[in-house]
């Protein structure tokens, strides 16, 4: 192959020396967050993080699991030659969030023939940890690790009560105290919103 002669409009990937997985011939598809395939995808990398990635480090960090997929797309790839596919594998674009701490994931899967998968782009943390991974003191592993409650308390006591209605509950109670003791209604909510900033400011990642 040379930049002096045409280029025949039939030239395969392995040809120009490109990686199949990195071979995007067609167009990319996007497909629904509830697709089988995708799922696989997003299976394959919390398989990627757990066992691989943080297999060193399951003493110090807890173990990913799935919540949901955000976003996928897909890229049919035909593997074999000009004159005949041996088969079809599938190279699929996936986001997804995993728990514990909401955390986001983006990365690039190629599901083979026989229907196993394999990581083609190393998986991207793409939303900021804050202090949860305070444990470890890999960067590349911080970007994956959320650490056992047992090491960083104040950081799980915050995401148990973040978004939901037991940081009103404690605030409620705080403001049934101040009116029992004869303060204002006016200085109780000024108190109640105090607190429920000071708790949202001390228990919020940095």
């Amino acid at each position: 192959m040379s930049i002096f002669k045409n280029i025949p409009a039939s030239r395969t990937c392995e040809q120009v020396g490109i990686p199949i997985q990195l071979c995007m011939r067609g167009t990319w598809k996007e497909l629904s967050v509830h697709d089988p395939l995708a799922r696989r995808a997003a299976d394959a990398v919390l398989d990627e993080i757990n066992n691989n990635i943080l297999h060193e480090y399951h003493h110090e960090c807890q173990k990913l699991t799935f919540n949901h997929i955000i976003f996928a797309q897909e890229v049919i790839v035909s593997v074999g030659n000009d004159n005949s596919l041996a088969c079809v594998s599938n190279t699929v674009a996936v986001m997804l969030q995993a728990e514990p701490n909401e955390a986001r994931f983006d990365a690039r899967v190629e599901i083979l023939c026989d229907g196993s998968a394999r990581i083609v782009d190393y998986p991207i943390r793409i939303n900021m940890y804050g202090n949860t991974a305070d444990c470890v003191n890999s960067q590349h592993v911080r970007n994956y690790c959320y650490c056992h409650c047992s090491k960083i308390p104040l950081q799980c006591l915050y995401n148990s009560l973040r978004n939901s209605w037991h940081l009103y509950i404690v605030a409620f109670l705080f403001c049934i105290f101040c009116f029992i003791c004869r303060s204002s209604v006016a200085l109780t909510v000024t108190r109640l919103r105090g607190v429920i900033g000071w708790l949202r400011s001390f228990l919020s990642p940095h």
